[in-house]
């Protein structure tokens, strides 16, 4: 649409598309595709930025109280949670894979498979 008015986050001001259009395709960096993907990103990033910049910082204690709940229930609805320790072991356990594989690095497909091999680490541990 020429002349539709759009507002920039990194720059804050308003620029119109095909201006925003010939810049992009200028620097080579963006499709007209991605174009206003990119730039709702940056807007949204800068919009949560400003307001983490406003508000107060928590404690550690009111932070693990606000984890604590959230993982309690988490864990009532049977949803299964994977915290920083078992993070560490699936790494171990990717890189392993990765290894055996030949490859630089290995993901399992679906989180069944994730899960069952974290237990299974533990188990091995035992």
């Amino acid at each position: 649409m020429p002349g539709r008015r759009t507002w920039r986050a990194d720059a804050e001001s308003t620029t119109s598309n095909e201006e925003e259009a010939d810049d992009l395709r200028d620097e080579g960096k963006q499709s007209n595709i991605a174009r206003p993907a990119k730039l709702d990103g940056e807007k949204g990033a800068s919009v949560i930025n400003r307001f983490l910049a406003a508000v107060p910082g928590l404690s550690r204690r009111k932070i693990y109280e606000r984890i604590g709940n959230v993982y309690h229930l988490l864990l009532e609805k049977s949803v299964p949670v994977v915290h920083k320790g078992l993070w560490r072991i699936l790494e171990q356990v990717e890189w392993q894979e990765a290894a055996k594989r030949g490859l630089e690095e290995f993901k399992f497909g679906t989180n069944d498979e994730m899960l069952r091999n974290i237990e299974e680490r533990i188990i091995k541990r035992s």
